[in-house]
């Protein structure tokens, strides 16, 4: 009776971990990207990477193309916000729970206030990062190096 109750968690746990392991490798999907406003730009995504460094480093993977079919000119950015596309775009609502994007035509025009990540601009370029808490931010350093600093 023990080594089937040990069979059965171990079979859950291997589909747990194979449902997870592909979870994780589906691509991340743009829904949206704003145009230029006031030097930020605003990027809507579903399936983004969870942990920090994940998001970071595919941020930094895809941003040349990104910025080439999007055209986005870093040099006249201030920042960069990703979005999450939650439950997908929905209308106006009257108690201000969601974000909208004014550029949009259509009514289904915002989505839940949840940031993925934040990208910070100076100069044309990326200045930091700063995790959706606000209390996690990356800097880069002078030599290019991407270090952890918290608010």
């Amino acid at each position: 009776m023990m080594k089937n109750k040990k069979k059965i968690y171990l079979l859950f746990f291997l589909m747990l971990m194979c449902f997870l392991l592909v979870w994780t490798m589906r691509p991340v999907q743009i829904v949206y990207v704003s145009k230029l406003y006031y030097g930020h730009r605003d990027i809507v995504v579903d399936h983004f990477p969870l942990t920090d460094q994940g998001k970071i480093k595919w941020f930094m993977k895809h941003k040349d193309s990104l910025y080439k079919k999007y055209n986005i000119d870093p040099s006249f950015l201030s920042g960069i916000v990703i979005w999450d596309v939650g439950r997908g775009f929905v209308a106006d609502d009257e108690d201000g729970d969601l974000y909208c994007f004014d550029g949009m035509k259509a009514s289904a025009r915002c989505i839940d206030k949840n940031v993925f990540l934040r990208i910070n601009y100076g100069k044309g370029e990326i200045q930091s990062f700063e995790m959706e808490s606000g209390e996690v931010r990356y800097e880069i350093t002078t030599e290019g190096n991407i270090e952890k600093s918290i608010k």
